[in-house]
């Protein structure tokens, strides 16, 4: 279903809802596909170019552009459960006041990431074993929330555990103003966009694990 994004909303845009709303299904499907692909566990996984995290993005990019076409010829979109539960989680981001973030496995040891926000102002606070660090980062709140909703928290499932344990685990709680938590797990398993969080936090927080952990 690879297609340039905005070749795909030139070629359906003042169609018919009908054939608008196929090519919809068709990035759904595909973005499924893929999610599932990633957060299957096997060590086989066929090695593609480009590779499945890169199909990914760009299907949500055309799902955004076919989107965009329905609406600009027209019609009326009603979101899926699952996009619908995603702008739920997002307009609640605004309330939020920290963020944890532990992950790791026994031999390796735990890294923490503990993010509180006061006013637009963002801390840090981590932790590996004896090491810490803790001190105001350069980013704001505003910012930081940006980048935050750029990875589809709202689609994960509370838990992820496979019967492939490998002692790695991981936890990401996320406090309100109030006082409602929302936490997410996993044993073995994670999100398909697992190691776009991590990245996110370090870039956004302008963390270079390597000289803070020595």
């Amino acid at each position: 279903m690879l297609i340039n994004p905005k070749h795909l909303y030139d070629e359906v845009v003042g169609k018919s809802e009908e054939v608008i709303l196929k090519k919809i299904r068709e990035c759904r499907r595909y973005i499924r596909d893929c999610k599932k692909e990633i957060e299957r566990i096997d060590d086989l996984l066929t090695l593609t170019d480009p590779s499945v995290e890169s199909r990914l993005e760009i299907a949500r990019e055309s799902l955004s552009f076919t989107i965009k076409a329905l609406i600009e010829s027209g019609y009326k979109y009603k979101p899926t459960k699952i996009e619908q539960k995603t702008i739920d989680f997002n307009n609640k981001l605004s309330d939020l006041i920290q963020i944890t973030f532990t992950t790791g496995d026994y031999f390796s040891g735990y890294l923490d990431y503990v993010i509180n926000f006061n006013n637009n102002s963002v801390y840090i606070i981590l932790k590996k074993d004896r090491d810490y660090l803790k001190r105001e980062t350069c980013v704001s709140k505003e910012k930081f929330l940006c980048e935050f909703k750029k990875l589809y928290i709202g689609e994960w499932k509370r838990r992820y555990i496979t019967s492939c344990n490998d002692g790695f685990e991981w936890e990401l709680t996320l406090k309100f103003h109030n006082h409602k938590t929302i936490k997410y797990y996993g044993i073995g398993g994670c999100p398909n966009n697992f190691d776009e969080l991590e990245l996110t936090l370090d870039e956004m927080l302008d963390i270079n694990n390597e000289n803070i952990y020595q």
